[in-house]
């Protein structure tokens, strides 16, 4: 049974299915504003539909080229984060809709949108003063120029999207193992990096207020690397975040800080017992599933479950239900491109300097493109 969670929060994900479509699936990641660079991804996999055999030059400027291969009915998928921090947010969300691309919501989207209902709310009442923490967002600027169409595309995505022709699901940041995909809570699939046994963490949690405690008021130290050893929090630490969700098997955590990567743990259970061949193996194993392009960041892909956070040994409840079922997922930046059997974490950093990266799938195929550079840098 699930328990309240941090800020209230108690909505469930909102999840899409699609059945047996046509053509190349191409699923991309936390785009985040950097539209040049999505625009030079697709053309790159010579992408091409039936919306873009209308209008062309929403991906090709100069036309269809006869050479190439554009009969296919392509499906665009992306993991979410379209919008801040790049420079070109709105034309990202308008180029997903006018190709018909499938999305899932990520928790910057989620932060802008509510920003932008706090401003517009603002302004029809004449009354409504902008919180603080509204008006100081990084997102204010951007907000407050919203088109009424970009919010209107934003607000009818999904939290999930259950591909299950490739019996694969597509999420922002990660999902709960032991929990089943209707009780999947919002906040933790659009925000989750690591995952914590529940009663690790709650052990934790109430060593964490005895230190607490102890401490002199005026003593109110930021939490550090490197603490927890031996089974005991050391004592200048004070922090232990609140879970984005606690079932009756795990704490999902938004931080590295502490747990394991909820992906290593979800590859190493949903595929237990099945032939590698059904899956694919891992990224850096030769394998006819699983290809990578020449000019991938190859050196940053996760080769291995992470060793980043605090891991523990733990008695892992896996539902049957996900047995044979891939994620792919973005949200996590840090640990660059990440390949497990039946985990693929594709954010690559594109707005950072890094690279915008896409799984072609059948053939569960890599291709990148290098990222944003913003101006002096």
């Amino acid at each position: 049974m699930l328990t309240p969670i941090a800020e209230g929060k108690e909505e469930f994900a909102i999840i899409h299915t699609l059945d047996d479509l046509g053509g190349r699936f191409i699923i991309v990641s936390d785009v985040h504003g950097c539209f040049d660079q999505l625009i030079a991804l697709l053309q790159k996999v010579n992408f091409c539909n039936t919306r873009i055999r209308a209008m062309p030059n929403l991906l090709y400027p100069n036309g269809l080229d006869d050479d190439r291969v554009y009969d296919r009915e392509d499906v665009c998928v992306c993991v979410g984060d379209l919008v801040n921090k790049g420079p070109k947010s709105f034309d990202v969300v308008r180029f997903f809709r006018d190709i018909g691309a499938y999305v899932v919501l990520g928790n910057h989207d989620i932060k802008f949108m509510e920003v932008v209902n706090a401003i517009r709310a603002s302004v029809s009442s004449q009354r409504v003063k902008l919180p603080d923490k509204v008006r100081n967002s990084s997102m204010f600027a951007l907000a407050k120029q919203c088109p009424d169409d970009v919010l209107e595309y934003l607000q009818q995505l999904p939290h999930i999207l259950r591909l299950t022709k490739f019996k694969i699901l597509v999420v922002h940041a990660g999902l709960d193992p032991s929990v089943s995909l209707s009780k999947q809570r919002t906040s933790a699939v659009t925000r989750m990096r690591n995952i914590m046994e529940r009663g690790q963490y709650i052990k934790l949690k109430n060593e964490f207020s005895q230190i607490h405690l102890q401490q002199i008021p005026e003593s109110r130290n930021a939490p550090s690397t490197n603490d927890y050893e031996g089974g005991t929090v050391k004592k200048n630490i004070s922090f232990l975040e609140e879970p984005l969700s606690l079932s009756g098997s795990y704490a999902t955590l938004e931080n590295h800080q502490f747990g394991k990567s909820w992906a290593c743990v979800w590859g190493e259970h949903a595929s237990s017992g099945l032939n590698p061949q059904t899956y694919g193996e891992k990224i850096n194993r030769t394998s006819d599933a699983v290809a990578i392009d020449s000019d991938l960041n190859y050196q940053g892909c996760d080769k291995k479950c992470t060793k980043r956070g605090i891991e523990v040994q733990e008695d892992v409840e896996f539902l049957p239900e996900y047995k044979g079922w891939t994620v792919v997922f973005g949200h996590d930046a840090k640990r660059k491109l990440q390949c497990y059997p039946l985990t693929f974490g594709l954010d690559t950093g594109c707005v950072y300097g890094g690279s915008l990266t896409a799984l072609i799938l059948p053939g569960c195929t890599l291709l990148s493109v290098p990222g944003y550079k913003a101006e002096g840098k």
